[in-house]
């Protein structure tokens, strides 16, 4: 498919190419490639709930959520939920740590209208172990999930998929090289 039929058509939705913000500009290719991966499932209004890490999934689900609740509003699909859950880390003794907190995860989203399939948005996934517990939960809620992640994909993918439970998507983020000198003040993209 072509890059620009990868953007969707602006009339469709409120168009990314609009993001200002020099700090978050960098994300727009990687969502864009998420956006492509995802849209059957966006045209078909599957998604109810985005769940951003809350640390550094925040800025993507928020971009990735206003783009689907301008898409789905275009088309009578009803409005996109986006929350925040933290995740646990690579912790030892892990397995025990995911079941704890994937109880209370599973607790959480039981107050949650979860309806439709939810969407997990995280910017990299190196073990899969800080989003272990969120998967759990929904497993246990009988829920389906894709897991979207704006950074590259890794090494171990297919054991990733099955330990997340899905095969993550990957918007194959590229960051500049930059070089920088001790005291960082001279930092130029290489």
């Amino acid at each position: 498919m072509s890059a620009e039929r990868a953007r969707y058509n602006p009339e469709d939705a409120e168009p990314l190419a609009n993001i200002e913000n020099k700090e978050i500009e960098y994300l727009e290719e990687p969502i864009f490639i998420i956006l492509e991966k995802l849209r059957e499932s966006i045209e078909n209004g599957d998604y109810g709930t985005i769940i951003g890490d809350d640390a550094s999934g925040r800025i993507p689900a928020l971009i990735i959520g206003k783009f689907l609740n301008s898409y789905n509003a275009k088309h009578g699909l009803g409005k996109v939920e986006t929350l925040f859950l933290a995740g646990s880390g690579s912790k030892p003794k892990r397995e025990v740590a995911h079941f704890i907190k994937g109880d209370d995860i599973k607790s959480y989203l039981e107050t949650r209208d979860l309806e439709k399939d939810v969407l997990i948005v995280t910017d990299t996934i190196s073990s899969g172990n800080s989003l272990k517990p969120l998967t759990l939960a929904l497993k246990r809620m009988g829920k389906k999930y894709d897991i979207a992640s704006v950074g590259n994909q890794v090494m171990n993918e297919n054991s990733i998929g099955e330990y997340l439970g899905t095969k993550p998507i990957y918007g194959e983020l590229v960051l500049e090289k930059r070089s920088c000198r001790d005291d960082q003040s001279t930092c130029r993209d290489t």
